[in-house]
């Protein structure tokens, strides 16, 4: 399909060219991220009355007692801590069986704590604290008096998170937020823009850039305004684009692959390799960013089974890691094998081919996704429903759009009479999950 090379927005899973205002991709069927808003500064404030700067002598006089009040109250404080001590060792002296309990910090503890915070407005599905304090207890007599020094422990108990490949985004009064399988919101909407999470992570927007989140809600790679896109995170690394072409970050949001001015896109990695677009066409790299197989390709797919379909000469056929062409050029489009079995596009309808190249499903529908847990989404004119491996309706043509099904779920999507899209969640069965929101 010669278009696909040609300039303007594409979708960022398959590389396929997007119209204006699209939403799903028309060759791979995903919904695509919207474009990031820019954020508008707030006006400064007016100065106010302790803003004005006062007379530089009289400044000084206040800084020189400042600094004198200060001096003073940290000699009382050592006197103070002094004498405690003193008395301390005392009272071991005279009842050596006596415990002094003293308040330890792990502060190794204490710094992952802080470095893993919530987003904002996200509640870790289930955290509760207790704490306990000793009483301070007195005794008195006529000649001795000791005291127990009053201590708090604070224990924090945290339910393991949900796997993450059991959380699914929703969208609700137009901000995302995740369910799980049996449709319970597990992070409450807050997002502009979230998506699937893979190997623990989900990217989600908000006005300030894109970021990813781990499956309690927290950041783990903060969102910056300069990354625009992140996909999912595959053998480890995840592709982002940012204001200065394509890389690919790490788990904690660290270049492995530093933005290449010349990527003008690139896909998750797969088999060891990641394809990507520059002006020359479509090539493969490996994970240290070095071309495997140049560019030369008008388009090329992921790498599944061996296999990546690429397209040469307007015609798609598939290659094996060396560049070789196991199955010949000859349809007017190919996707990447899943389950074992590949959607092409043959006279002007999808049908499903295998490894070998030989048709195991008669070209019939006018789209074909790919199989997952043993079906996969395919249209009879403007519906969509999902066949199974024999080319049979499982769940009849029925939705407007459909994604391949994810660990037992299916989004299936309508278009809305205002122009919105309404987007739930159904099971194998077909039944509803999640409602469709907007």
């Amino acid at each position: 399909m010669s278009d696909r090379s040609s300039g303007g927005r594409r979708c960022p899973y398959c590389g396929a060219p997007l119209k204006e205002g699209d939403r799903f991709c028309s060759r791979c069927g995903r919904e695509i991220a919207p474009a990031r808003q820019p954020v508008v500064p707030e006006p400064s404030p007016a100065p106010r009355a302790h803003d004005v700067p006062v007379n530089s002598s009289n400044a000084r006089i206040g800084l020189w007692i400042v600094a004198a009040v200060f001096i003073l109250g940290g000699l009382m404080m050592i006197a103070a801590i002094a004498l405690s001590r003193s008395g301390s060792n005392a009272a071991n002296v005279a009842d050596p069986d006596r415990t002094v309990t003293t308040a330890s910090f792990d502060l190794e503890a204490r710094a992952g704590a802080e470095e893993t915070q919530p987003a904002s407005g996200v509640t870790p599905q289930e955290t509760s604290s207790s704490s306990t304090s000793s009483s301070t207890s007195s005794t008195s007599s006529s000649t001795t008096s000791s005291t127990t020094t009053s201590t708090t422990t604070t224990t924090t108990t945290t339910t393991a998170p949900a796997p993450s490949d059991v959380l699914f985004p929703v969208a609700v009064d137009e901000s995302y937020g995740f369910i799980d399988r049996s449709g319970t919101m597990v992070i409450p909407p807050q997002f502009v823009w979230a998506g699937d999470f893979s190997e623990g992570f989900a990217s989600a927007m908000t006005p300030d850039g894109m970021g990813c989140i781990d499956v309690a809600g927290r950041w783990a790679v903060p969102p910056q305004p300069s990354r625009t896109q992140i996909l999912p995170f595959s053998e480890g690394l995840a592709a982002t684009e940012t204001d200065n072409g394509w890389g690919y970050i790490n788990a904690t949001g660290e270049w492995v692959i530093r933005p290449n001015p010349t990527f003008i896109w690139a896909s998750p990695f797969s088999e060891g390799m990641a394809a990507v677009q520059t002006n020359a066409g479509f090539g493969y790299i490996d994970t240290a960013g070095e071309w495997v197989i140049g560019p030369m390709y008008e388009w090329a797919g992921e790498f599944s089974n061996g296999l990546a379909p690429v397209e040469y000469e307007m015609t798609d056929g598939f290659i094996d890691a060396s560049g070789a062409w196991v199955i010949q050029p000859r349809f007017l489009a190919a996707s990447s094998f899943s389950e074992g079995l590949a959607a092409v596009y043959v006279d002007d309808v999808y049908g499903y081919i295998g490894t070998d190249g030989s048709l195991v499903i008669a070209p019939q529908f006018t789209m074909a996704g790919d199989f997952s847990g043993g079906l996969a989404p395919a249209s009879l004119g403007d519906l969509t429903g999902y066949i199974d491996a024999t080319g049979i309706f499982a769940i009849p043509p029925q939705y407007d759009y459909a994604l391949p099904f994810r660990n037992g779920l299916a989004e299936v999507f309508f278009n809305e009479p205002d122009g919105s899209v309404a987007g739930g969640y159904i099971d194998i069965s077909g039944s509803w999950v999640w409602e469709p929101t907007s």
